[in-house]
């Protein structure tokens, strides 16, 4: 026989795979909330970057690069750090694009 916490597990699988078929414009939702109660909050939150950590970590020959996704935007951060690193004039952005090789290609040999 089944513990009563076995039963919910069951259960909340149960209503996940039913959500993912009769609206899976919801699933993920659904998925999301079950691992937030099943698990805590943290395991779907994103941690937040610490830039002067992440700083430290980098050498010349380790880079900092970063690969955004829609609707992020960390370019006043990073400005703010390089001005209090007294890096500012070393600073620059460069949207990936066609015909960015050259523009990006210059600043990574010097």
């Amino acid at each position: 026989m089944l513990a009563v916490t076995d039963l919910h597990s069951v259960l909340c699988c149960n209503l996940l795979v039913a959500a993912a078929i009769c609206r899976p414009d919801r699933a993920i939702f659904a998925a999301t909330s079950y691992v937030a109660n099943a698990l805590g909050r943290k395991f779907v939150e994103p941690p937040v970057l610490d830039l002067g950590e992440t700083l430290a970590d980098s050498t010349p020959l380790s880079p900092l690069i970063f690969v955004l996704s829609a609707g992020v935007d960390p370019t006043q951060i990073l400005r703010k750090l390089a001005l209090e690193r007294s890096m500012g004039s070393k600073f620059f952005t460069v949207a990936l694009g066609q015909g960015q090789v050259r523009p990006l290609a210059s600043p990574i040999r010097t």
